[in-house]
């Protein structure tokens, strides 16, 4: 498989670029990180949102055909866990809150119950005491208020039913979900084992094949060579041996022939030299032999010219040297017989490979069949996964309805108070009712009094009937039968009369209890109100919070992830200010470079300022790290610039490009210098306006703090700094969304103050801000300071904010490392570096922040 250009994409927007094979994406990116992710944590996404881990890339890669460049988005699955984790602990706490409301709203409605039997109760006592018309409409009321009670009490115990059964069925969705989760999670590292085992196998797999096709290619190679050297050694060997016979014959034959002859045979010789001296370096030493032998000829023949007599001899050692070289014919025979042996063995031994290199394909096809099956379980794992997170969507939609239904309990409580008040009215009219009553019974006092005065008027007659007793005897006797009737009648009139004093009596304390009662209902139903409010406050409140650290978690996180590819610290920052003070041009004369290139362009421009009351919230709350979110833009107008094509400096972390105001709306603007600063990691611009102003708040942060910095010197009367920070501003293009952070720049006096390794210097200047970071980490209860201060003139530039956690606040952040160098640095010199701009007092207010 040959390598692709594969595009990562981090968390952070990072983009990282990796040339491998498509099934080693996972290995090469976890170098690239710096081991920034776990390699088991590591999750990759294609462009369909598709999940792949590192085997299953080489199948999809086969199977859609993909050439040039594969984009993937890399995801930590901790980072996943932890979130789905955390939202599970809020739901669960949510929930126990609202089981603990529902317990308080169910103890108060039996209490509530409890005093509507008693109420019952002794309404039923009066209406069997008393049939008058007082109980009767006591009574009437009552059911009407029970009736409406009892209704509100069933339907506000059929919405907590409903809500009980909700958060019931929610809960076991959350089981549900996390047994499923669990499962996963398992059949994740399940997988990805066996996708690692996979992995090793296909590896080794390849390692042996190569090793096979390395070895059968040498063997075939040697075979090759001992082949061409058997048949070249044969030739050379047959050659010699004819060559030496023709020789041979030729000297017993003609031992008479000229110099000429001699002369032809030596060219004869040399022409066999030559021919040996081409044969391989395996057959060296028997060639060398060859050659003394030529060289015994030459010198041989050299002889014969002046002694024939010894041409006997040297025909019976040339007869003896052929003899030997026959022999040694015979035994190169022999080698060559074994050589091909050994040849026919290889061949064997190459089919035995052929044949293990089949079985090897075989195995990879079906190990490649089993990476699809994996591939293909992963896939719809993974389905599941976004089922599960849709699932918990639809959880938190149903937690932001609740929160609409407990307004909606809060508005039909308000109800319920109002019909409670409409009660009281009602309670006070039969107050009245009873008023009434007591008037009656006045008027039947006075009816009493009527009785009596006819009494009188009986005795006055019953007088005069005495004296008419011995008139009338009979009248008389009826006459006293009427007096015994009408003491009858008087008597039974008082007992009525003090009976209906006695229900009176009983009747006003009745109406007193019942005042009484009212007014505990109404307290305990307003202390009812406040408990539910608060109740229903403190849930908003927690869930605004759960929110609030939700979205902070996520932004720190995102703040984070962007450094997790650079944990370098640097203990020598050179600013984009520092590299422009120090060139031959400088800034006002930079388009006297023959170097540089520059073109008119137009853009819309905004300039960047700081809402101070949101800046100072967010400080107070120690969300220092959220400080881009008191930063605005305000538009002013277009500009034309004469701009610089080639960056003119670039510093640690910027590239800066210098423009010229030709042409603006804002007349302020016209003649400016701009500095436009893009990272160096940066490849294109920012195609959102808030990134782009993002990059200004070290800025903006140091001018807050240095103004409050100057109010405390102030306070102390101790000497104030008048500088500032340059003025920001974003440039947007005409015919695009591209922008462009820059900042306006003005050729000074340049130094640079503090940061990383340094050595404090002995002036005014430096005093004041070596004190100014002190005073800030101070400020921010050692949280944060800001070193790296570079002044040219009474601007200052290039500053950086560094945390507690590198990259929290900006890129630029170099964590605790900065902190403790400054701090080591500056607290080992002596106390009048700075006590211009520093003393204890200042310390101690500082600590207290914001007044």
């Amino acid at each position: 498989m040959l390598n692709c250009k594969i595009i990562c994409e981090m968390p952070n927007e990072e983009i990282i670029y990796i040339d491998c094979e498509p099934q080693n994406v996972k290995k090469e990116l976890h170098k690239k990180i710096k081991n920034k992710i776990p390699f088991d944590n590591i999750i990759l996404i294609d462009d369909q949102d598709k999940v792949y881990n590192a085997s299953a890339a080489l199948y999809q890669t086969k199977n859609n055909q993909i050439q040039g460049q594969i984009c993937y988005k890399v995801l930590n699955a901790q980072n996943l866990y932890r979130e789905q984790k955390e939202l599970i602990k809020i739901k669960e706490t949510n929930y126990e809150e609202l089981l603990e409301t529902q317990q308080k709203l169910q103890k108060l409605v039996e209490e509530m119950k409890e005093k509507e039997i008693l109420h019952k109760i002794e309404i039923q006592q009066l209406s069997e005491t008393n049939k008058c018309q007082s109980a009767d409409i006591l009574t009437t009321k009552q059911a009407e208020i029970e009736k409406m009670e009892f209704e509100k009490e069933h339907k506000f115990e059929s919405d907590l039913n409903q809500m009980t059964t909700k958060f019931n069925n929610q809960d076991g969705n959350i089981i549900q979900l996390q047994d499923e989760n669990q499962a996963q999670k398992k059949n994740n590292k399940i997988l990805q084992i066996m996708n690692e085992e996979l992995i090793q196998e296909i590896s080794r797999i390849k390692q042996e094949k190569i090793f096979f096709d390395q070895l059968k290619t040498q063997m075939e190679s040697q075979i090759y060579q001992y082949q061409q050297a058997s048949e070249q050694a044969n030739n050379d060997f047959a050659m010699n041996i004819g060559d030496l016979q023709n020789s041979i014959s030729d000297l017993a034959n003609q031992l008479q022939i000229s110099i000429q002859e001699t002369d032809k045979y030596k060219e004869l010789l040399k022409s066999e030299k030559e021919q040996a001296n081409e044969s391989q370096s395996s057959f060296e030493n028997t060639i060398s032999q060859l050659n003394d032998k030529i060289r015994k000829y030459e010198r041989d023949i050299k002889q014969l010219k002046d002694e024939n007599t010894e041409l006997e001899m040297n025909y019976r050692n040339t007869h003896m040297e052929v003899q030997g070289a026959t022999s040694t014919l015979s035994s190169k025979e022999t080698e060559n017989k074994k050589l091909l042996s050994q040849i026919n063995s290889l061949k064997s031994t190459i089919q035995q490979l052929e044949y293990d290199n089949q079985q090897l394909q075989i195995h990879i096809q079906n190990l490649e069949a089993k990476i699809v099956d994996q591939t293909q379980q992963i896939f719809n794992l993974n389905l599941n996964i976004d089922q599960l997170n849709e699932q918990i969507d639809q959880l938190k939609e149903e937690i932001r309805k609740k929160g609409l239904e407990s307004d909606k309990q809060k508005n039909e409580y308000k109800i319920l108070q109002q019909q409670k008040e409409s009660i009281v009215i009602e309670c006070q009219e039969l107050k009245n009712q009873l008023q009434r009553l007591k008037e009656e019974i006045e008027i039947k006092e006075n009816r009493g009094q009527v009785i009596q005065n006819e009494i009188s008027k009986l005795k006055n007659q019953i007088t005069k009937l005495e004296k008419d007793i011995n008139d009338q005897n009979k009248l008389n006797q009826e006459n006293q039968e009427k007096i015994r009737q009408f003491k009858t009648q008087i008597t039974t009139k008082d007992g009525e009369i003090s009976n209906l004093e006695i229900k009176l009596n009983q009747l006003q304390n009745q109406l007193k209890q019942k005042d009484e009662q009212i007014r505990n209902d109404q307290f305990a139903n307003q202390q009812f109100k406040r408990q539910m409010d608060e109740i229903i406050q403190g849930m908003k409140s927690e869930i605004e919070q759960s929110n609030q650290k939700l979205e902070i978690k996520d932004h720190i996180l995102k703040k984070l992830s962007k450094q997790m590819q650079d944990d370098k610290y640097y203990d020598k920052v050179i600013g984009l200010m520092d590299k422009l003070m120090q060139s031959h041009y400088k800034i006002y004369q930079i388009v006297k470079d023959q170097n540089a290139q520059f073109d008119l362009t137009d853009y819309e421009i905004f300039e960047i300022t700081f809402e101070f009351n949101k800046a100072k919230e967010l400080l107070k709350n120690n969300q220092y790290f959220l400080f881009e979110k008191c930063l605005n833009k305000n538009p002013k107008g277009n500009v034309k610039l004469n701009r610089s094509i080639q960056p003119n400096a670039d510093s640690t972390f910027f590239k800066g490009y210098l423009s010229s105001v030709k042409e603006a709306d804002q007349n302020e603007l016209k003649g400016k210098y701009f500095l436009r600063k893009e990272l160096i990691s940066q490849n294109h611009p920012f195609t959102n306006i808030d990134e782009a102003i993002e990059l200004s708040k070290n800025n903006f942060l140091c001018q807050l703090l240095m103004e409050q910095f100057n109010k405390i010197l102030k306070s102390q009367k101790l000497k104030e700094g008048d500088y500032q920070i340059a003025r920001q501003f974003v440039l947007k293009s005409k015919d695009r969304e591209q922008y462009y952070y820059c900042e306006m720049v003005e050729e000074g006096e340049f130094k640079k103050i503090n940061g990383g390794t340094f050595k404090p210097k002995l002036s005014e200047t430096d005093s004041y801000f070596n004190a100014f970071s002190k005073f800030v980490y101070a400020f921010s209860k050692d949280n944060y300071i800001i070193t790296h201060l570079q002044i040219c003139g009474k601007k200052v530039h290039d500053m950086i904010v560094s945390t507690n956690y590198k990259g929290l606040f900006s890129t630029l952040d170099q964590g605790k490392t900065e902190i403790g160098s400054f701090l080591g640095t500056i607290n080992s010199e002596p106390a009048n570096l700075i006590n211009l701009h520093w003393n204890k007092i200042v310390e101690e207010i500082a600590q207290e922040g914001f007044k």
